[in-house]
């Protein structure tokens, strides 16, 4: 807990007066050795978990990334680990796994210590991440976490300690992170400014385009809950432009002897060959999967998308439903990796800044009407931008405007 936290929560309290008080827990768990991977991805990595795994023994492999078509993701390395090691007893943890009635994970997540014993290699996703204690003695030999840049690097430290037993980390991290806070600005001035900005521009386009008058709109809803997030946004904004360092630095805090890992030798080339071939072949079946599912009417797709449990043939054919709807064509292996890759925002762009221009302002207001209403004529600065297109289609117009511009000098 940090001083931005205490501070909230009295910031919330009011005019209540609450007096805190702190009770230092002096314990310094022995954290062990925590070996580093340096490289841009984690081929290093897998190549010596691969050695270990041959050697025999327990591990557990911690990953930031879920989905089929991430190449270092639960899904792809098990399947990976599958094949050269037909042998062996895997368990993936992922938010899927855990949700499917027919997965062996189904349900796992409150009978860690009895289940994790049943297996040689756990593959566990950020469902690992907090709220758990893998209390298991002698069963792991080492745990291993691959981290993309995806997770705070709080998030990073706290899934590697779920195994409460001193053993051998092995870790591989992003250089820098891959998503930011608002703007991405490092001063919590510069975020709260862009915010600020960014929502006095939104409104005036509101009103200048809608003939509406939009200054009962109270913008100061929550300020201590503003200021925080400005000053949480800031510090992980910092963290993700330093990611490895920064995770590197809060092991070294945790009490983590941190080495750097011996390169690995040429095994690694074809550990790419082969983590590349099956997250291919997975990915590829899941698109096909999902393409060739049943229809769903309308009041099917209702029924699975309310529930929490599903097998993967239930949510390939959510997954077709919501597709088909969406895009309101046939849904095929294609149009299923389109839509994976950000077509949709790509075609509503499209879209807003030629045939569908006179509808982008109705869209807006209703967005915005909608806030407002469940706010009570107050807004949230951040999720009031975020959903506000105008801004974006005009700027998009006005870079267009001047390319055209630039062209007709040219010639």
């Amino acid at each position: 807990m940090t001083d931005t936290d205490v501070k909230y929560v009295l910031s919330l309290a009011g005019e209540y007066r609450v007096n805190p008080f702190v009770i230092v827990n002096n314990y310094r768990h022995v954290a062990g050795n925590c070996y580093n991977y340096s490289g841009n991805n984690p081929k290093n990595l897998i190549a010596a978990l691969d050695k270990a795994i041959s050697k025999g023994g327990h591990h557990l492999l911690c990953c930031s990334a879920q989905k089929a078509k991430s190449k270092w993701g639960t899904q792809a390395l098990e399947e990976r680990f599958r094949r050269k090691f037909p042998h062996l007893r895997i368990l993936r943890i992922d938010s899927e796994s855990v949700a499917d009635p027919s997965h062996a994970a189904f349900g796992c997540i409150a009978h860690l210590n009895e289940i994790l014993t049943q297996y040689d290699l756990v593959i566990a996703s950020s469902s690992l991440e907090t709220g758990v204690s893998i209390d298991i003695r002698g069963h792991f030999d080492c745990v291993w976490g691959i981290f993309q840049g995806v997770q705070p690097i709080n998030s990073v430290r706290q899934m590697l300690a779920r195994l409460r037993e001193t053993v051998d980390r092995h870790i591989w991290v992003r250089e820098w992170g891959m998503s930011v806070v608002g703007n991405g600005s490092t001063s919590i001035g510069g975020l709260l400014r862009s915010q600020h900005v960014a929502t006095q521009a939104n409104i005036a386009l509101l009103s200048a385009a809608d003939n509406d008058d939009y200054s009962f709109v109270d913008q100061n809803f929550q300020p201590e809950s503003l200021q925080t997030w400005g000053k949480r946004g800031s510090v992980i904004n910092v963290e993700m432009r330093r990611y490895r360092e920064s995770v590197l630095a809060g092991l070294v805090e945790d009490g983590y002897t941190v080495i750097d890992a011996d390169d690995a030798d040429d095994e690694s080339g074809a550990v790419i060959e082969s983590v590349k071939a099956a997250s291919e072949q997975l990915y590829t079946a899941e698109c096909e999967a999902i393409a060739t599912a049943l229809e769903l009417s309308q009041t099917e797709l209702k029924k699975l998308q309310d529930k929490r449990a599903k097998t993967k043939t239930e949510r390939h054919q959510q997954r077709k439903a919501e597709l088909s709807r969406r895009y309101e064509i046939d849904v095929t292996p294609e149009l299923v990796e389109k839509d994976d890759d950000g077509w949709y925002p790509q075609l509503r762009m499209h879209y807003y800044l030629t045939l569908g221009r006179e509808f982008l302002t109705n869209r807006d207001a209703k967005r915005a009407a909608a806030q407002l209403e469940a706010g009570e004529n107050s807004i949230w600065k951040p999720d009031f931008n975020k959903g506000q297109l105008l801004p974006a289609v005009l700027l998009q117009r006005k870079a267009e405007g001047r390319g055209q511009r630039a062209e007709v000098k040219k010639y």
